[in-house]
């Protein structure tokens, strides 16, 4: 039974009595009330349970769409740990009413976590919650039961994937953001509603629940009209523009156009899905590493395949000593000697700091022509000093309200002196040459700090890194001090490079670039036209620009 009552809620939006005196066509009384409620309580399967819901005026007394978010894992209330605010600002903009439901939870080290699959049994416990919760909206509120679309973010990802099964909820929509499905299996999955939308960085390890996902819409030949593949080069993160894109796609098959390339760039682009992630410049030309296990050769006609890599290897990052080629993929790290024509796999390297994944999950490789490699990833950082046959812990430890843990590192680069710069989720570090990782002060300037530092690049004691919502950083003294840099551009960039000191560009979503000749004292947009993203970068010359990502994308830009 429910166990709050709202001030006048007394009559569902949606019925019709009789006037008294006669008019029967008349419109009904409002009495529901519009508003944001929080930890609102029902009984379910004999349980107290909590969730949260925001009713927009627009959605308080007409028939709506009802939009149920599954958070990921958090500690208490964890319901509004995530992007609420911009949960409510999309609720708003679509007069869309939104639910937010508590999942159960276990006491791990004496705190409370909530995931949607943490006891035995929770998933069926929670789907039953979920009807039960959506029965309940029903009686207050003219939900269109034609118009109920699921969403979730990382665990919740496991969640709004139930509501693939035919026998849960019909929903209009299903969105996955940080994640896919796990502990059910494919062949239970057999409903797929009219729109599905899903976005799972490259750099996320939440990649490997999300294939199994993929492979299931591709099994099923979803085409762009049921399917917006939303991809990115960044790590775990739910973003406000997640939000703003599944919402409308869900209810309406609603997208932004993919367009067409600007008139001033050249078109390179491969014919292949597999989306472009990093780059490294080689003797034999420059080499591309791709999501699924490609790697391609940009020769004097154009790119070509090179030596393959297993289907599950997204290959963020790679770097050459000018005799061997390294490609960091995921728990994998591949060798060539020939410039990407073949490739071997090394041994997994090892996570010195704590056994999370069996080996270390890099995300960022750097070469040295002395032949040393230093490796940084989720919750790792390793170094070799003998081109990979042996590897030493190579810490970087943030610190946060006192306690300190491995960060997770998306990017990572060295200069000729050494010194190293490693970036991530809520983190900038420094290492000075032979010694260990410090975690920087915020830079001077920047208002508010990216959840995601994705990119760095350093031209002799310059350093530049970029992240989050435009966000651009520098430092002039090899690393120690950082100041913003205004970008012009509100879009997360994922890559940044320089071809000499002063001038340089960032990619990111949305076909967001920026280039500055000045070293980054301003940066102006380059239209590119695609609305796809770009995860890599690099120059060809000072005046050559080539960026990458999506499906193949290549272009080719003269400054």
């Amino acid at each position: 039974m429910r166990s709050w009552v709202l001030l006048g809620m007394v009559a569902a939006c949606g019925a019709s009595p009789v006037t008294p005196g006669g008019d029967d066509d008349a419109p009904p009384p409002c009495t529901t009330v519009a508003g944001t409620f929080h930890a609102l309580a029902i009984t379910s399967g004999g349980e107290a349970r909590a969730y949260f819901l925001h009713i927009p005026e627009a959605a308080r007394c007409e028939m709506s769409p009802l939009w149920i978010d599954f958070h990921g894992t958090a500690g208490d209330m964890p319901e509004e740990a995530y992007g609420t605010d911009e949960a409510i600002a999309v609720a708003d903009a679509e007069a869309v009413i939104l639910v937010r439901p508590r999942s159960r939870s276990s006491v791990v080290s004496g705190a409370n976590i909530y995931r949607w699959d943490e006891n035995a049994g929770d998933l069926d416990r929670n789907r039953a919650f979920v009807r039960d919760l959506v029965a309940d909206l029903e009686q207050h509120y003219a939900i269109d039961p034609s118009r109920i679309i699921v969403s979730g973010f990382s665990s919740g990802a496991n969640m709004a994937a139930q509501y693939l099964r035919p026998d849960e909820l019909a929903v209009a929509g299903v969105a996955t953001i940080g994640g896919g499905f796990w502990d059910v299996p494919a062949s239970a999955l057999t409903r797929i509603p009219a729109h599905v939308y899903s976005v799972t960085g490259f750099r996320d390890y939440m990649t490997q629940s999300f294939e199994p996902l993929r492979d299931l819409y591709r099994a099923a030949r979803l085409d762009d009209d049921r399917w917006y593949w939303r991809q990115a080069n960044t790590g775990h993160e739910l973003y406000g523009w997640h939000m703003a894109e599944l919402v409308p796609w869900l209810l309406r098959g609603e997208r932004s156009p993919r367009g067409t390339l600007a008139s001033d760039w050249t078109n390179e682009s491969i014919l292949t899905s597999k989306a472009i992630l990093s780059f490294a410049s080689t003797t034999s030309g420059l080499i591309a590493g791709t999501s699924e296990g490609g790697a391609f050769r940009r020769g004097t006609s154009g790119w070509a395949p090179v030596g393959a890599l297993p289907a599950t290897a997204h290959v963020t990052s790679m770097c050459s000593d000018g005799t061997k080629l390294f490609a960091a993929a995921e728990m994998a790290l591949f060798t060539s000697a020939n410039d990407g024509t073949s490739w071997t796999q090394l041994a997994n390297v090892p996570e010195p700091e704590g056994a999370y994944f069996g080996a270390a999950w890099l995300t960022a490789i750097d070469c040295a022509a002395d032949r040393s490699l230093l490796g940084a990833g989720l919750w790792v950082g390793v170094e070799s000093t003998d081109h990979a046959a042996s590897w030493q812990a190579a810490p970087v430890t943030m610190t946060r309200a006192g306690v300190s843990f491995e960060a997770s590192i998306a990017a990572l680069a060295r200069n000729p002196s050494g010194t190293a710069v490693a970036v991530g989720l809520d983190f900038m570090g420094r290492r000075a040459s032979g010694g260990a990782f410090e975690m920087l002060a915020p830079p001077v300037g920047l208002q508010v700090g990216p959840a995601w530092w994705n990119g760095v690049a350093a031209v002799g004691d310059k350093f530049w890194t970029v992240g989050d919502a435009g966000a651009i950083v520098a430092s002039t003294d090899d690393g120690v001090t950082w100041t913003a840099q205004p970008s012009s551009i509100g879009e997360d960039l994922y890559a940044v490079a320089f071809a000499d000191a002063q001038t340089g560009a960032a990619v990111g979503q949305h076909g967001a670039v920026v280039v500055t000749h000045d070293g980054g004292k301003s940066w102006s947009r380059v239209p590119f036209g695609l609305d796809v993203f770009l995860g890599a970068v690099t120059w060809l010359d000072p005046h050559t620009l080539v960026v990458a990502g999506e499906a193949g994308t290549i272009a080719r830009h003269m400054l």
